[in-house]
């Protein structure tokens, strides 16, 4: 039995939400409306039912709603005077044909009084929706990341992001994000009849979107505050409509003045979780794959002597070690051992042991890890190794094993920074601690031996210090 249509599903929010409902299990319960289905090419496939609807037949509306109980009423395209004529139309239609919930994609702030020249069809479209009779959810997104992938790639081929307003915060939203809260509204989230306001978990301005491209991309990114007429001129050039030419430019006067600047949790509240896509997530598409590596790895990463309180999943410090694994060692030997210093307890045994100036920012750290070497690790040799019998090598020089471990465990270390910073994370290496204590505390037994440590997290930028200067090649490097 159908249970959901979706509305315009051909474009990309459509898109969105159908991968979102093929996630949850949900396509055989869903019909994909589309005024030329053959955009939807591919998604029977996966399950969904697929129909022509087009917001200008009121009878192929009721057809693609009959039988279904909730209907995603994406907002059309077209003049304010289309718009409300065309949502009206879809509303009746989902009322004749006996559906119980309409879910209505808004936009944020809508008010007559707007600088966004649509804002009007949305304000209208609200209110026949609310007399309409039916149940309803209103989704006010935000603006979507998307609607500035050309000043984005732009901003990487010329180092200039023009935006009017470059100091204004907007709280930018994926459509993957927007899709979640849109299907959690679908299928039971939230209250009935009520608004939400759906934004990213962060608002940027563009002047902090170019120092992420910045970041990113290695090269310089500057945000420049451009007059409106500027777009007016560059729309015009790509021959849009006037209405279209207008509409936009109003846009980002709206954009620029601040009415987009609100973040609210209510997308985490219908979708069940936090917005994923954050403006660096975003952005990365924009910046060749081996550029961004490198500016992750080395280029543009920073110690990290701050953390957000976003936690880092046990999971994912698995997948981290499971990467690390990996890495070059001599004999293949595996020397390092990671202990992740996680709850306040094993925190409370860990701190005494540092140096006073790692005390606070360790006892603020999601994670701490104690990068250890363990003497006997010569005893997994003829496991890792079996094309030459090492082992013996070891037993009894006390000498060659200890050297041995620090130089490999110390590599599996750097490894493991590396590939935490390729995994999006941040990380703060220290070697201030007392190796005694420390040793002590953690293995009593002598086998395992502390090498250094390691905070592990999200960082906060605001405890980035000036980045030291390095060696350069002439002083550090000789060619022989």
């Amino acid at each position: 039995m159908t249970h959901i249509t979706i509305t315009a599903a051909s474009g990309k929010l459509g898109h969105a939400v159908a991968a979102e409902l093929a996630a949850r299990g949900l396509a055989g319960q869903t019909r994909l409306a589309a005024r030329d289905p053959q955009k939807l090419t591919g998604l029977e496939a996966q399950g969904f039912e697929t129909v022509a609807a087009d917001y200008d037949d009121p009878a192929s509306l009721r057809a693609a709603f009959a039988g279904t109980e909730a209907v995603l009423l994406i907002s059309s395209m077209g003049t304010n005077e289309q718009r409300i004529r065309q949502h009206r139309t879809a509303i009746d239609a989902a009322k004749a044909a006996g559906v119980r919930h309409v879910v209505y994609t808004s936009t944020t702030n809508p008010s007559h009084d707007s600088r966004f020249e649509w804002s009007g069809a949305h304000v209208e479209t609200e209110a026949y929706l609310k007399a309409s009779g039916l149940g309803y959810t209103i989704l006010r997104d935000n603006s979507y990341f998307s609607n500035n992938d050309g000043l984005f790639a732009q901003a990487v081929a010329t180092g200039t992001l023009p935006f009017p307003g470059v100091d204004t915060p907007v709280a930018y939203i994926s459509h993957e994000d927007a899709a979640a809260a849109a299907v959690g509204a679908l299928t039971g989230a939230g209250e009935p009849d009520t608004i939400y306001e759906i934004s990213g978990s962060q608002a940027y301005s563009a002047r902090e979107l170019a120092a992420i491209l910045s970041r990113l991309s290695g090269r310089p990114v500057e945000a420049v505050d451009v007059p409106l007429q500027a777009y007016t001129d560059q729309f015009r050039a790509l021959g849009f409509p006037d209405f279209v030419v207008s509409g936009l430019t109003s846009f980002y006067a709206a954009l620029g003045a601040g009415e987009f600047s609100a973040v609210s949790q209510d997308a985490e509240r219908l979708g069940g979780r936090r917005p994923t896509t954050t403006a660096r997530e975003y952005l990365r598409r924009f910046v060749p794959a081996d550029t961004e590596t490198l500016q992750r790895a080395f280029l543009a990463a920073r110690t990290a002597n701050a953390f957000t309180d976003r936690p880092v999943p046990d999971e994912l410090l698995r997948r981290l070690y499971d990467i690390v694994k990996w890495g070059p060692t001599a004999f293949n030997a595996q020397p390092a051992r990671f202990v992740f210093i996680r709850t306040p307890e094993a925190r409370a045994r860990l701190l005494p042991a540092l140096s006073p100036g790692n005390v606070d920012k360790t006892g603020k750290a999601p994670v701490t890890v104690i990068v250890a070497q363990d003497t006997r690790f010569f005893e997994h040799l003829p496991t890792q190794f079996p094309a030459y019998d090492a082992k013996p090598l070891f037993e009894g020089n006390a000498a060659l094993t200890e050297a041995t471990a620090l130089r490999n465990s110390s590599l599996q270390g750097a490894y493991f920074i590396v590939a935490a910073r390729l995994l999006g994370l941040d990380v703060g290496p220290m070697s201030g601690f007392d190796a005694g204590k420390l040793n002590a505390e953690f293995f009593p037994d002598g086998r395992w031996q502390a090498n250094f440590v390691i905070n592990v997290g999200y960082g906060d930028p605001s405890g980035n210090r000036p980045r030291g200067p390095r060696l350069d090649a002439d002083t550090a490097t000789q060619f022989l």
